[in-house]
């Protein structure tokens, strides 16, 4: 069965690929490396070039209506988690929690199931049902339906991160929280951190395949600078507002984020007919390169 990716018309970026369900990807024919040269830490230098045009490319990748989706629905779970591992000490630490270091450790334990739980389901759930949407599209796929593993975000992340603040919020000492508890909502949380990292890299690579190394590049970067500024603004906030309200705070954020994924499932293709019309890159006059160019430049 063949179908058809981010085939957009009457443009000059126009991408098109065939693939097999079964198969995967077929593309053109490559010259074959050696196995020592897959082992070499760098493929070629580039002298021709320009330094100043790759950092164009890449900032202007801030442009990209995907690119600001991916970093908002992905990315900011990944900040949300680092600053949460840099607070876990002080929300347990002090009374009437005292938690010891080794107590406090101990609530790792389902965040490291969580994390495996995640990349199990997604290695099962992220093609197949891809493919099962693209076989009831008449077998034309598009990139949208990589979207669907985002609904475990509302459905596991929100709850995890409100309960979290709830329950912490709860202890007292007359009341003693249960540390199993609290490490399992901590474990629902990195299980969303990693299914929306995912889902929305999977989204992004399929939608803009043509400049797919700068787009991840910025969106990486972008989410580091945040999971940065996370760790920084996250204990204060927690200090003047509390447990519980700062973490309902933070659960209505990401619920509003994760819902702007269903207009995007909607009008994903508009959008990405859009851009390629009016493709920021192209109005910095820095040209694309598509189809087997692209590709050839990206294999050597």
């Amino acid at each position: 069965m063949m179908f058809e990716t981010d085939l957009v018309a009457n443009t000059e970026t126009t991408i098109s690929t065939s693939m097999d369900l079964n198969k995967g990807p077929e593309t053109e024919a490559q010259e074959k490396r050696t196995y020592w040269q897959d082992l070499r830490p760098y493929s070629f230098i580039d002298r021709k070039s320009n330094p100043l045009e790759h950092l164009i490319r890449l900032f202007s990748c801030a442009l990209y209506p995907v690119v600001i989706w991916c970093f908002l629905v992905g990315s900011t779970y990944s900040g949300w988690f680092s600053g949460l591992s840099i607070t876990v000490a002080q929300i347990f630490s002090p009374p009437p929690i005292s938690y010891t270091p080794t107590e406090i450790g101990h609530l790792n334990t389902f965040p490291a199931v969580g994390a495996f739980t995640a990349f199990l389901l997604l290695g099962l759930l992220a093609d197949s049902t891809a493919k099962y949407a693209a076989r009831h599209n008449k077998s034309m796929y598009e990139p949208e339906f990589r979207l669907y593993p985002i609904s475990f975000g509302l459905f596991v992340g929100i709850p995890g991160l409100a309960l979290f603040g709830w329950y912490a919020s709860t202890a007292t000492a007359e009341h003693q929280i249960n540390w199993i508890v609290i490490s399992f909502l901590y474990g629902m949380i990195i299980f969303t951190t990693v299914t929306q990292q995912s889902t929305s890299f999977a989204y992004l690579l399929d939608a803009h395949r043509d400049i797919s190394i700068e787009t991840a590049v910025f969106v990486v970067m972008a989410r580091n600078f945040f999971s940065f500024a996370a760790g920084k603004f996250l204990p204060i906030w927690l200090a003047q507002e509390g447990t519980a309200k700062t973490f309902y705070t933070i659960a209505g954020i990401q619920a509003a984020l994760v819902l702007s994924t269903i207009p995007l499932y909607m009008y994903g293709k508009v959008v990405r007919s859009f851009v390629s019309t009016h493709s920021p890159v192209r109005i910095f006059g820095i040209g694309l390169k598509t189809g087997s160019e692209g590709r050839a430049s990206t294999s050597n």
